[in-house]
């Protein structure tokens, strides 16, 4: 995705789209990250995925105002970022445990 404000370029791991007839155009439901390192995710990823999903929305072809952020993470997640996913609907937090279904 290119982010001419920023003069970057920004790299998307999960996207899902609803493409289905009773739509006006296509919207993406998803917005994801997939991070394998020793470092937890933090506010500076879902701040990333934020910065990407304003972008997507503001084009004309497809609708992105209301997709979730999620970040898929070997490491887990800083307290901070719990924090916030707790307290809203649009984050999705997805670790070891919950791919392999452990409590």
């Amino acid at each position: 995705m290119n982010d001419a404000g920023a003069r970057a370029t920004h790299e998307v791991d999960v996207v899902a789209i609803d493409t289905s007839a009773r739509r006006r155009q296509p919207r993406v439901v998803v917005l994801g990250e997939a991070k394998y390192s020793q470092r937890r995710c933090t506010l500076d990823d879902v701040r990333r995925l934020e910065r990407i999903r304003g972008l997507v929305a503001a084009r004309r072809d497809v609708d992105a105002t209301s997709a979730r952020l999620a970040l898929f993470s070997a490491s887990g997640f800083d307290a901070e970022l719990a924090g916030l996913a707790h307290r809203r609907d649009d984050i999705v937090l997805v670790d070891l445990d919950a791919i392999y279904g452990r409590p």
